[in-house]
């Protein structure tokens, strides 16, 4: 967050503002995109980018097969990648360090719901 250029930042909040939704699972996954896309220029590590890049696709890939609106699964997932974006459109490096830690929590939380699903079936 303290390497964003003011151009990124504005592209956050703008990116933040059309994460309040509501939107379709299609719209979700596009500002998605765009969301890992800007805050890995905005980290400005180019290795970065080669390290989250397949764990960002897959972990992406299976929250979409998996996602279910009636859960509210889109409108947290939407909140949790808002807040990363303003901490870091804010500057706030230590808001941004606690709302990627929530997106983690929620993103094993949802994996290990899913897993224990299909195991008791």
């Amino acid at each position: 967050s303290k390497r964003a250029s003011k151009t990124q930042r504005e592209a956050m909040r703008s990116l933040a503002s059309r994460l309040e939704g509501p939107f379709t699972l299609q719209e979700y996954t596009d500002t998605i995109r765009e969301t890992h896309a800007l805050i890995l220029d905005a980290a400005g590590n180019r290795y970065l980018g080669s390290l989250m890049l397949p764990l960002q696709g897959l972990s992406r890939r299976f929250w979409i097969v998996h996602a279910r609106e009636e859960n509210g699964d889109i409108e947290r997932g939407g909140e949790l990648h808002r807040a990363i974006l303003t901490a870091i459109a804010d500057g706030n490096a230590a808001a941004a360090t606690n709302a990627s830690r929530a997106l983690n929590d929620y993103l094993v939380e949802f994996a290990l719901a899913v897993v224990a699903r299909r195991a008791t079936r």
